[in-house]
């Protein structure tokens, strides 16, 4: 018995084996968790640039809110698809006006489509919508 233990205790053959069976969740884990987060943050950066964008083209082309709220929606419907990531079913705004001529222009995404929405699987928690938003001023500065 103290033989068999010995030479147990000296082999070698098959430690790589184990060593990549305690390793390789933690590496999986980390590269699944690098790819949502640059999935997040591409979509999040896309919704900001929509709203930025968005904002700036409702100030310059309309004259009242409720035209305002049109332009949003259609430069929304037109430009949507040309950023990454974004299904332009998912996405909603609004124009809501502020004091002294600005107007704050509201874009919100549903998350339901992006592999964050895999974490609801495991029980924690993710946002359920990205909201960004952009405000501007009406007639200059």
């Amino acid at each position: 018995m103290k033989d068999w233990l010995g030479r147990f205790g000296r082999a070698r053959g098959g430690i790589a084996a184990v060593e990549f069976a305690i390793v390789s969740p933690l590496l999986l884990f980390l590269c699944l968790s690098g790819l949502i987060l640059g999935e997040y943050l591409t979509v999040a950066h896309s919704v900001q640039q929509l709203a930025n964008e968005a904002a700036r083209y409702s100030v310059a082309a309309g004259d009242s809110t409720a035209e305002r709220r049109v332009l949003v929606g259609d430069f929304i419907a037109r430009h949507a698809a040309t950023y990454p990531l974004i299904d332009p079913d998912l996405l909603s705004a609004t124009v809501t006006p502020e004091p002294d001529n600005f107007h704050r222009v509201t874009v919100r995404y549903e998350t339901q489509q992006l592999l964050l929405s895999l974490f609801d699987r495991i029980g924690t928690f993710h946002p359920l919508a990205i909201e960004r938003a952009a405000v501007v001023r009406a007639g200059g500065f």
